[in-house]
């Protein structure tokens, strides 16, 4: 049996090496010594005696043993040799009441582990599935560097200390603090032993499933989808996951990750296409009303946190929900929910799902996280967001370009500014609210070079902006929410 094993091993290996040739790839182990001829070690790190994650190692320390194996760890050398028969040793210790215990000697280079001493126990435990290594390891540090590999490196270097755990690796930067952000943990806090028990339990459940629906040939790592599922899934409500639910829901959110791997998939337009305002909309109308007949209507509904007596915003909304069931009588029908929130998003539009509408559009950034989910859910279901930048095929965002009608109301706001001052009040310093500022400022000086602006928040506490700009002398004001006195 233990002979069978590695005929097969022997097999797979020979196939794997045949692969990486015809693709003109690399076909041995990768060699540490011959990565760091023309690199710099800016010092080196005794981590002691820890787990290494199996899909971290990338190969060999030396170029010994780089022949001896594919480029997956598989044996490549015959059945009658020593090394096969050392392997085969090794393959019965696995297989015996004691298993493999003695740890290997490995050196970290970029997140990345190179096998020192113990490769044929490295290709051994690879053949039999174990998802991790012990080894005493030697981290090799480079020097800080303005790239983007050496800033996501040490980020690396830094969740490592924080949570303890080498596994996760990401492509992009800002993605560690990301995940602690999504466990409701600071970048710099150190996590318990139960918070790791957790975070790599999820981890390689997800790993798993990750891998069984093909991602390991993505050029992401299994953390970059991890993040992406936690955008569907709360961090708290995915540790209550089993196996079979989360290869479930990565299914429904697979073009997700696909974008993810494919930065250009998805497309933030800020121009118009070519063509008249009427082709724009000609196009949009067609898809969303296309293989209907006639008689049958579209039904949409529109998501609101407040209601249009107290909130401007979800009043400029319905003025434009009014405009088009008047526009569109007779093909379209439209619905209203006032009090949404984050927490009863789901529910709110699973409901109008039932309903029958087939057109969602949720009118604020905060209930993106149940949009993502009910697309998933339904994806049937035309859903928009009211926000910007946010890289979802699932959904589409939309957002009106309202720094151009900041610009008009600055150059009017300097051309009447007698003493030079005007007031501005901005509610929260979210996206898309600098811009407002800043062309409401060019506007004023365009007009009135002498122009200052004196900018206030709602959102601080103290005086309100009107009681500040009373008491500074400014009556000259922008503020959406501003109403005369009396």
């Amino acid at each position: 049996m233990i002979h069978q094993e590695y005929t097969e091993a022997l097999r797979k290996g020979q196939k794997q090496f045949r692969a990486d040739v015809a693709a003109g790839r690399y076909p041995y182990l990768q060699v540490l010594d011959e990565i760091l001829e023309n690199e710099t070690v800016e010092r080196q790190e005794d981590l002691g005696q820890v787990e290494i994650p199996m899909e971290r190692i990338a190969g060999t320390r030396t170029a010994g043993r780089k022949t001896a194996f594919s480029s997956g760890f598989l044996p490549l050398l015959g059945e009658d040799t020593e090394f096969a028969a050392k392997w085969r040793a090794l393959c019965a210790a696995h297989m015996g009441e004691e298993g493999i215990r003695d740890p290997v000697e490995a050196w970290e280079y970029l997140g990345r582990f190179y096998i020192g001493e113990g490769n044929k126990r490295v290709s051994v435990l690879r053949w039999f599935g174990a998802a991790k290594v012990p080894a005493r390891v030697t981290r090799l540090v480079p020097p800080r560097r303005d790239t983007r590999e050496s800033r996501i490196y040490y980020e690396y270097m830094e969740f490592c200390r924080v949570t303890g755990l080498n596994e996760l690796y990401f492509s992009a930067e800002g993605r560690f603090a990301r995940l602690c952000a999504a466990a409701g943990k600071q970048p710099d806090a150190a996590w318990t032993d139960e918070e790791r028990r957790d975070l790599l339990s999820l981890y390689y459940y997800f790993v798993r499933a990750f891998e069984s629906l093909g991602g390991g040939s993505l050029p992401i790592t299994p953390a970059d989808a991890l993040l992406v599922y936690l955008t569907y899934h709360p961090y708290a409500e995915a540790l209550k996951h089993p196996e079979a639910r989360i290869r479930e829901n990565l299914i429904r959110i697979w073009e997700e990750i696909r974008v993810l791997a494919e930065p250009k998939a998805v497309e933030i337009r800020t121009e118009p296409e070519p063509g008249s305002e009427a082709l724009s909309r000609a196009r949009i109308l067609p898809s969303l009303l296309a293989g209907r007949p006639r008689s049958r209507e579209l039904y949409a509904a529109f998501f609101y946190e407040k209601d249009a007596a107290t909130s401007p915003w979800t009043a400029s909304h319905e003025f434009g929900r009014s405009q088009a069931q008047e526009a569109l009588a007779g093909r379209v029908v439209t619905r209203a929910e006032f009090g949404v929130t984050p927490e009863n998003a789901m529910a709110v539009m699973e409901r109008a799902v039932e309903y029958g509408c087939e057109v969602l559009f949720t009118t604020t950034p905060k209930l993106l996280p149940a949009s993502l989910k009910v697309a998933a859910a339904y994806p049937e279901v035309k859903v928009l967001n009211c926000s910007m930048d946010m890289a979802h095929p699932s959904i589409r965002t939309y957002h009106g370009r309202q720094y151009e009608a900041k610009f008009l109301l600055g150059a009017i706001a300097g051309a009447l500014a007698e003493e030079d001052r005007i007031g501005y009040v901005a509610d929260y310093p979210i996206l898309g609210v600098p811009a407002g500022i800043n062309a409401f400022a060019l506007g004023a000086r365009m007009t009135n070079p002498r122009a200052e602006v004196q900018l206030e928040w709602t959102c601080l506490p103290g005086p309100t902006p009107a009681e500040r700009f009373a008491a500074a002398g400014i009556d000259l004001i922008c503020h959406r929410d501003l109403r005369p006195a009396g």
